[in-house]
């Protein structure tokens, strides 16, 4: 199941998630957020998808369809209870070392 939003024919959205995907009995399994075709939030991840009992598996930032993030990691990967498995720092798409 999924529920999409178009503008112009690519994803698109302005108040909220463009695409949202669903486990079969309804929880949701991702959501993205794009504007004009490009996955973009510049409050939060920009994708998340979850794990089936609940919990970030990973989220991904992005800013204009690149992985961004100032300070932060752009991508983080979670374990199922909600440990930090993998962080990887972006900046404008092109990735970063942090040491």
């Amino acid at each position: 199941m999924f529920d999409v939003f178009f503008k112009n024919k690519v994803f698109h959205r302005e108040n909220g998630p463009a695409y949202i995907r669903y486990y079969k009995d309804g929880v949701i399994q991702d959501e993205s957020f794009y504007l004009e075709g490009r996955l973009h939030k510049e409050d939060g991840p920009a994708h998340t998808r979850y794990y089936y009992m609940g919990g970030a598996a990973h989220q991904k930032y992005c800013i204009n369809g690149k992985l961004h993030r100032d300070g932060a990691p752009a991508f983080i990967g979670y374990d199922p209870d909600g440990r930090i498995i993998n962080e990887m720092y972006f900046s404008n798409g092109a990735a970063k070392n942090v040491w």
